[in-house]
């Protein structure tokens, strides 16, 4: 049955591979921890956003030093980043990066 399901998608099917047998530790007490990767990846793109296309640029990078590393464990760090984008987090660079517009 997995044959011909994956058969029919665009990639076809790779004989000898059966991708819901190697993909069970979502399944299985993974879950939480690939939301939190996941959101991970949400605010680590969206802390890209203030350097825009200069990925170089000092003052942004000493407002990220300041705000973010300097502070350590002593800072809730969802207060930290909010300081650092001067907003609340987005998932908009999220999307934008794996539909292939960033």
């Amino acid at each position: 049955m997995w044959k011909q399901l994956e058969g029919a998608t665009p990639l076809g099917y790779v004989d000898g591979t059966m991708f819901p047998a190697s993909f069970s530790h979502i399944a299985s007490n993974y879950a939480a921890g690939y939301y939190g990767y996941m959101w991970s990846q949400v605010l680590a793109l969206d802390m890209l956003s203030p350097f825009q296309k200069n990925m170089l640029d000092p003052a942004v990078g000493m407002r990220y030093r300041k705000d973010i590393l300097s502070q350590g464990g002593q800072r809730e760090e969802s207060d930290m980043v909010r300081q650092f984008l001067g907003r609340e987090p987005s998932n908009k660079a999220f999307f934008a990066e794996i539909t292939g517009r960033r």
